[in-house]
C-alpha cells in the first residue's frame, strides 16, 4: 500500500473535532481513529463514501480554529489520491479497516 505523507495531518487536524470531546487525550490511537471514523461516517453505515470522507477532511483543515502553524489544507486532487491509496479492496469506500491502516505516522527515518 503507498503511504502519502499528507495523511497524517488529515487525521492530525481532525485533533480539532476529538478535542472538544473530554479524554480525548487520554484515548488510545485505536480509539482516536474510531473516533474520527464514527464522526465522519454521516449515515452510520460502517463505511465512509468519498463524500463523507472528503466532507470531512475539508471540515476539519479548514477550520476557522485550526492551529496557525498548520499544514495548508489538501487539495481535491490529493483528497482523491489519499482516498484511491487507502481503498485496498477498490470498492468506492472505506472500511474502518481500510480508514484505520491508512493512517499510521510514517515510519521514524532509519539511521545510516
Amino acid at each position: 500500500m503507498r503511504y502519502l505523507h499528507f495523511a497524517f495531518p488529515i487525521v492530525a487536524l481532525s485533533a480539532v473535532h476529538v478535542a472538544a470531546v473530554a479524554g480525548a487525550q487520554s484515548e488510545g490511537r485505536g480509539d482516536f481513529v474510531r473516533h474520527i471514523f464514527t464522526s465522519a461516517d454521516t449515515d452510520g453505515d460502517g463505511e465512509l463514501t468519498f463524500a463523507e470522507f472528503k466532507a470531512h477532511v475539508v471540515a476539519h483543515t479548514t477550520h476557522p480554529n485550526r492551529p496557525a502553524n498548520a499544514p495548508p489544507p489538501p487539495t481535491d486532487e490529493q483528497i482523491a489520491e489519499h482516498f484511491t491509496a487507502i481503498d485496498t479492496d477498490e470498492s468506492g469506500a472505506l472500511s474502518f479497516a481500510e480508514f484505520q491502516a491508512g493512517h499510521r505516522p510514517p515510519p521514524p527515518p532509519r539511521d545510516r
